[in-house]
């Protein structure tokens, strides 16, 4: 009995590979839909490996494929770009950007 329980049983306990967290084998597969250290392809396309639990941090702070709004979006502009242009963008668009925040102001 020892040894079907050490290496057959649905139920023994076996460690996640990305947390160490301790799971019934038969219920690892839905701990991993779940497990925050788990890595994941970014969504928007990067390639770069996220751990599970940082992906909101990532688009919303470094992805440079994530659609942003411009900086000057309280002026108005209603530009959504992604990242690696908001450069490009501010420098092709100064001057509309400066006659927005001219009839705000």
């Amino acid at each position: 009995m020892e040894g079907y329980v050490i290496s057959s049983c649905e139920w023994r306990m076996i460690p996640c590979d990305y947390c160490g967290e301790q799971h019934p084998k038969c219920l690892m597969k839905k701990h991993m839909d779940d497990c925050a250290k788990m890595p994941l392809v970014c969504e928007n396309g990067c390639r770069e490996n996220i751990l599970r639990e940082k992906i909101e941090t990532h688009n919303d702070n470094d992805c440079l494929l994530a659609i942003i709004s411009c900086p000057y979006v309280d002026m108005g502009c209603t530009t959504k770009i992604p990242r690696k242009e908001v450069e490009l963008h501010l420098q092709t668009t100064m001057r509309i950007h400066f006659e927005n925040a001219c009839i705000i102001f």
